[in-house]
C-alpha cells in the first residue's frame, strides 16, 4: 500500500501538477504503483483530514488500484491506514477502549478501532486493527455466472475446456463481494490425493487465480467485483481465499 495524505500544502502541490479527480489519481496510481519503474504497490490511498479535536477524528480515503480503478473501499486499506496515523502520530480518539477515529470512504463511513492492549506495545512493527464495516447489503441472491476457465492437456495431449458455472450471493460492504460455495475445494482440492499441506495450498491458489480473475472482470460485474470462495473444513468452521 502507498498512503498519500493530500491535506495541507500537499493539496496545493498536487493541484499544480494537474493531479485532481479520480481519472487523474488513476493515472497517477499506475505510474506509482509499477513495481519496474515506480515505488511499487498494490494500492494507492490517498487521505485527508476532515475533523480533528473536539472529541471526535474523522479522515477521508480514497482507494486506487495499480491499474487505475477507483475502488469503493478496502478494509485491508483502512487497516494500512490505522497503522499509517498511528506511526506519524497523527490525531485519534482516545476512548476506554483504545485508540478511535472514523474514515469516510466513496460508499461508507467506518470506524477504526485500536484496541488498549495495542495501544500498550506502541511504538511496535505490527498491531491488531479491528474495523467496523457495518452491515452488509444484499445485492443479488443465487446469482450464476459462467466462466470459461483455463485450457487443460490430458494424456491423450487433446485440449480440454475446464468451464464452471458459479452460483452465489453477491453482497456489498461498501464494495461488491461475490460469495460462492465450490463443492470442488472439498472434493478435489482441500480432501484431495496431495495430502501435505503444500500440495493443498498449491492447488487452491491455482484454482482461485485460474477462477477468480475471470469471474471478476465478467459482464454480470460492469465494476468488477471481490471473490470469496468459501468452503467447510469442520463443525461450524469455515475456510475461504479472496481473489481482489
Amino acid at each position: 500500500m502507498i498512503i498519500i495524505d493530500v491535506g495541507g500544502e500537499y493539496k496545493e502541490l498536487f493541484k499544480r501538477e494537474g493531479i485532481e479527480g479520480d481519472e487523474k489519481w488513476g493515472e497517477f496510481s499506475i505510474k506509482i504503483c509499477d513495481r519496474k519503474y515506480g515505488v511499487g504497490a498494490d494500492q494507492l490511498i490517498i487521505i485527508e483530514r476532515i475533523k480533528s479535536g473536539e472529541g471526535e477524528c474523522v479522515y477521508s480515503a480514497k482507494f486506487y488500484n495499480q491499474l487505475g480503478s477507483a475502488a469503493e473501499m478496502c478494509g485491508n486499506g483502512v487497516r494500512c491506514f490505522a497503522k499509517f496515523l498511528i506511526d506519524r502520530k497523527y490525531d485519534l480518539e482516545s476512548t476506554s477502549e483504545g485508540l478511535e477515529f472514523s474514515v469516510e470512504t466513496k460508499t461508507r463511513r467506518v470506524r477504526v478501532k485500536i484496541l488498549k492492549e495495542e495501544v500498550s506495545k506502541l511504538p511496535c512493527k505490527r498491531i491488531n486493527v479491528t474495523v467496523d464495516m457495518g452491515v452488509p447489503s444484499t445485492l443479488r441472491q443465487n446469482l450464476s455466472v459462467a466462466v470459461q476457465g483455463p485450457r487443460d492437456s490430458n494424456q491423450d495431449s487433446k485440449q480440454t475446456s475446464l468451464a464452471r458455472t458459479f452460483t452465489g450471493t453477491e453482497i456489498s460492504m461498501g464494495n461488491p463481494h461475490f460469495i460462492i460455495f465450490p463443492e470442488e475445494f472439498i472434493h478435489n482440492i482441500e480432501m484431495g490425493p496431495d495430502t501435505n499441506d503444500l500440495g493443498r495450498r498449491s492447488k487452491v491458489v491455482k484454482y482461485v487465480a485460474q477462477y477468480g480473475d475471470e469471474i471478476a472482470k465478467h459482464r454480470e460485474f460492469k465494476d468488477g467485483v471481490n471473490v470469496e470462495f468459501v468452503y467447510e473444513v469442520g463443525a461450524n468452521k469455515l475456510k475461504f481465499e479472496v481473489w481482489e
